[in-house]
């Protein structure tokens, strides 16, 4: 069985006067691990579409990027495809291209029209609307259905519309980057109001949450009870970056809207508070932060910390400890080579 190992990887490196810039990274939203991908459009699907996407991988991400060209020959030669790609014959891809995803991508709609918008330049609205499915040559099962739609608006320094290119071209940007949320892990940054450090003991216990004692900064808390319930917004703000650097996002949010309904909070509360409300802990390989003094910036190296462990065990992992266990009796001699590649099959066909 595999295990995945969810960590918090807490650097001290930056912070900004504003607040205090948090860095999330995210796994992938697949488990089964791939090496690399190929991207098949369906027939409505324009090749610049999946070309854009395949460079972003390539700029973006570790993974091969199987040309199309070759990748259809090969599906010609082992006529594979023709009215559907079978458990044997993701086999037969296994072999020549290894653990691989395979992308499907099937454009729905794609419309750019004039909109105009009181007192700014000429604008143009773009709306894509696409789906995808990502099967793996390896496991035989799909890792990832989903459908993407996104809008934007993009507008003119000129008295002249905006290219329509310009708009395609923002929408196959955004669409790239859910697409490469699927298979490579990506980052965003949370910008978390800073308490006020004169305040009771903020500072110190800011000092023990990024060092992760926890328990400190709480006994901390306690102890100074009186003077946070003469400041209840700094309780509650101070409260949700505990709980937000331990990784209980749903409480953090909690306590930021409580903070921003009790006192003269950052007006942003309420938005950060949402985001970090949809945070899956699950995803969650490492937190990023960053500290600053007062005249220069200072680096310090990175410390490792074991943060929470997650075990998880799909379809994937099931398929894989069987495949292992009839590989064994078919080293050992214990079934013949066509009875290894008759189960082989079954199992693949089950899962």
């Amino acid at each position: 069985m595999k295990k995945a190992f969810f960590l918090l990887i807490l650097f001290l490196l930056h912070q900004s006067a504003k607040g205090v810039e948090v860095k999330i990274v995210h796994s992938p939203e697949i488990k089964s691990e791939i090496s690399g991908i190929v991207i098949i459009p369906s027939k409505n699907t324009p090749y610049e579409f999946s070309g854009y996407i395949e460079e972003k991988v390539k700029e973006n991400t570790k993974l091969e990027v199987i040309n199309r060209e070759i990748f259809s020959d090969f599906l010609k030669k082992e006529n594979i495809g023709r009215e559907k790609i079978t458990s044997k014959d993701l086999i037969k891809i296994y072999k020549a291209f290894g653990k691989i995803g395979l992308i499907f991508l099937n454009l729905k709609e794609l419309t750019v029209s004039k909109k105009d918008l009181k007192g700014k330049s000429p604008c143009k609205e773009g709306k894509i609307k696409f789906a995808i499915s990502i099967f793996h040559s390896r496991d035989g099962i799909v890792l990832k259905n989903k459908t993407v739609e996104f809008e934007i608006t993009v507008c003119s320094k000129t008295p002249l519309y905006p290219e329509t290119k310009e708009v395609i071209k923002a929408l196959f940007e955004n669409s790239s980057n859910e697409i490469l949320k699927t298979i490579w892990p990506w980052s965003e940054v949370i910008n978390l109001p800073e308490p006020d450090k004169t305040v009771c003991k903020n500072k110190e216990i800011l000092d023990n949450i990024f060092k992760n004692n926890f328990k400190k900064a709480e006994k901390t808390i306690e102890k100074n009870s009186i003077c946070y319930n003469k400041n209840p917004s700094q309780f509650y703000l101070i409260k949700g970056y505990i709980e937000f650097f331990r990784g209980n996002f749903k409480k953090s949010a909690d306590f930021l809207l409580k903070a921003k309904n009790s006192g003269k909070e950052n007006e942003k509360l309420s938005t950060i508070a949402e985001r970090i409300k949809q945070i899956d802990k699950k995803t969650v390989m490492g937190l990023l932060l960053v500290s600053k003094n007062s005249k220069k910036t200072q680096f310090t190296k990175p410390t490792q910390q074991k943060y929470y462990v997650n075990q998880y065990k799909n379809n994937a992992d099931i398929l894989l400890e069987k495949l292992a266990e009839l590989e064994k009796l078919y080293k050992s001699g214990k079934i013949s080579k066509e009875e290894y590649m008759e189960k082989k099959y079954k199992l693949i066909e089950q899962f």
